[in-house]
């Protein structure tokens, strides 16, 4: 399936690139294409005058993500996604056993840009 380019597709860890970019980002670890895609189409939506970008981590390993995020939880059994702010800061959870669909993904991303997350 090809995606937006607010989609990018990596594996272990998130890009730093990515990571220097000032955007909303969600980060996706669940391996489910419809998830995606999804979160695609939300992402290209700029309701609060933020880019949005997706970051799908297909093989990811999740004690390089911690190193990168501090402030995410330790546990990530039950994560499919989050949201990082502009500056990275953790901002919501989407759990394993949430639904999936685009309220709850833009919800994501309305969090991320909160000025709690982005000073």
């Amino acid at each position: 399936m090809s995606y937006s380019e607010n989609t990018i597709i990596c594996s272990t860890e998130i890009p730093t690139e990515i990571l220097e970019k000032t955007c909303l980002k969600l980060i996706v670890l669940n391996q489910d294409d419809e998830f995606v895609n999804i979160a695609d189409s939300v992402a290209q939506q700029e309701p609060m005058g933020f880019d949005r970008c997706v970051v799908w981590i297909k093989d990811f390993n999740f004690a390089l993500i911690k190193d990168q995020l501090p402030d995410l939880l330790a546990n990530q059994n039950n994560i499919a996604a989050f949201s990082i702010s502009t500056i990275n800061k953790v901002a919501w959870i989407i759990s394993t056993t949430d639904p999936v669909n685009g309220p709850r993904i833009d919800r994501a991303f309305i969090e991320a840009g909160k000025n709690q997350f982005n000073k």
